[in-house]
């Protein structure tokens, strides 16, 4: 983005995935036109659907529908996602029912694997254990591990519009117990620990905890007050109780103080080396591997110093791990300055500058480097295919620069005409 407009540019691959393993499509559409009214886009990032509605549908019936204009992109967001949850005829109870069940049977995959691991552990270090003490075992770490869990959900951000913890309780309550006496039926939970489990499961509800396949969804483009350009990242999960389960990722826009944006969703690890000069895993595994050296270093020094008693010693080992820690953060301080002013920097400042065919070709050429990776690299090319690319600005609206197909255009010269209007 920059005080033009805003350019999108998404890749074409539908990852699809079942018991008989993945397939890969690259025919997806994942960006559209929002809004008659105002110039405001939307761009899908992973699922293509929610709850087996397929975005498409909604996003060009909610175009059709919507003759308001609004001032800004946030706006449009919070429209369109307000229109969602009122198509109820969707979302059937069974339907809102089902995603309820996938959350429980995220929490007793979550739960089951955590007491595996640390039964494992203990069996290693103790040895094999009678059926009685196996059983008493299992039943602490379980209780353990459910108030473990529930303390990790406190932890996490609650929904834009949360739920009810008692409207849930009412209407989910039965279900919910059944699928987990059903999943944990041969483990000694009790009464008193399926009812607590059945809790977490609630409560995750309430925050933004969504399953994988959860829909990444940017709007961006212009509000009818909005002289720059804008955007909102949100990620929506599932309809229950009626209610559309979303969370706000982010927002930016340009202004005065902020001449160009660069940003990337889902895939973003090669658009961060582009822009970053390195590839964040690695960043991240040197900041480990250095932390480690520098502190196993100071140990072996220490050791090596003659005539220091255990305590004395303990205390220098304390005191340099301190100093160490004390004295790495502007290290890293400096090499992200470095990054700054010779690689991001450099590149921002010219994209305040692009016009309008440079913005599009830019965002296209930032797709097509992740694809080019995924297709030389012995991993799935879950980015591929052909791209999209629109640029809006406050004076054209919404333009199609790069556009794929589904069917012939020659053959469809009407479609041709409505589909480059909208």
């Amino acid at each position: 983005m920059n005080a033009l407009g805003v350019a999108l540019a998404t890749d074409s691959a539908l990852t699809i995935g079942g018991h008989a393993g993945t397939k890969i499509y690259n025919s997806a559409d994942k960006l559209f036109l929002l809004s008659e009214t105002a110039p405001v886009a939307a761009m899908l990032c992973g699922g293509t659907a929610i709850q087996d509605a397929p975005w498409e549908m909604l996003i060009k019936e909610y175009r059709q529908q919507n003759v308001r204009a609004l001032r800004t992109v946030r706006d449009f967001a919070r429209d369109f996602l307000a229109f969602v949850e009122r198509r109820s005829a969707l979302f059937p109870p069974e339907v809102q029912e089902a995603a309820v069940l996938r959350h429980v049977g995220l929490a007793v995959g979550a739960l089951r694997a955590s007491v595996e691991r640390k039964l494992r552990q203990y069996m290693d270090e103790h040895g094999q254990l009678s059926e009685s003490e196996a059983r008493r075992l299992l039943a602490r770490l379980l209780g353990s591990e459910i108030e473990q869990l529930r303390r990790d959900n406190r932890r996490g951000k609650l929904l834009a519009r949360p739920l009810g913890t008692a409207a849930l309780r009412r209407r989910y309550r039965p279900a919910v117990l059944r699928a987990l006496r059903e999943a944990l039926a041969n483990t000694p939970l009790g009464r008193a620990g399926y009812e607590q489990l059945a809790d977490l499961v609630f409560d995750r509800l309430r925050r933004a905890v969504f399953m994988p396949d959860a829909t990444g969804l940017v709007m961006a483009g212009f509000g009818v007050a909005e002289h720059f350009p804008s955007m909102v990242e949100l990620v929506v999960g599932d309809v229950v109780a009626g209610k559309l389960r979303w969370a706000e990722r982010g927002r930016d826009a340009i202004s005065h103080s902020k001449a160009a944006i660069i940003r990337p969703f889902a895939q973003s690890e090669m658009v961060y080396s582009f822009m970053e000069g390195i590839d964040p895993r690695l960043e991240e595994l040197t900041k480990q591997v250095v932390a480690g050296l520098v502190a196993e270093l100071a140990n072996k020094a220490v050791t090596q110093l003659p005539g220091l008693s255990k305590q004395r010693m303990s205390t220098m080992v304390r005191r340099m791990r301190q100093y160490v820690q004390g004295a790495l953060p502007p290290l890293w301080d400096v090499l992200e300055r470095f990054r700054h002013e010779e690689f991001s920097a450099p590149v921002t400042s010219m994209v305040a500058f692009l016009p309008k065919s440079e913005l599009g070709a830019m965002a296209e050429a930032l797709v097509n480097l992740t694809s080019f990776r995924r297709r030389v690299a012995a991993e799935e090319e879950t980015v591929g295919g052909p791209i999209d690319v629109a640029v809006i600005t406050k004076g054209d609206g919404f333009v199609w620069v790069r556009r794929k197909h589904y069917f012939e255009p020659d053959l469809n010269p009407r479609q041709i005409a409505r589909h480059y209007r909208v």
